[in-house]
């Protein structure tokens, strides 16, 4: 039972999250102050951002699974 690497590799996927979450934030609040209209180019950064904050969702989950599997959590 490798409980370090898998420590670290729950923190790598907090942080990929927690970054995504800050850019998708951030974008947000951009289209925010220029509404009622946002440029079609930010609209696809926002779509972007969504697929990519999904994707890095998904391959957390699949680390938390694998880490819980490891130490034989439910």
């Amino acid at each position: 039972m490798a409980k370090i690497p898998n420590l670290e590799e729950l923190y790598s996927a907090r942080e990929k999250l927690t970054a995504r979450y800050s850019r998708l934030n951030t974008l947000l609040l951009r289209i925010l102050e220029i509404q009622p209209t946002a440029p079609a180019d930010m609209l696809s950064l926002l779509e972007q951002g969504i697929q990519q904050g999904q994707a890095a969702r998904d391959a957390c989950q699949a680390s938390i699974h694998e880490v819980k599997r490891s130490w034989n959590l439910p």
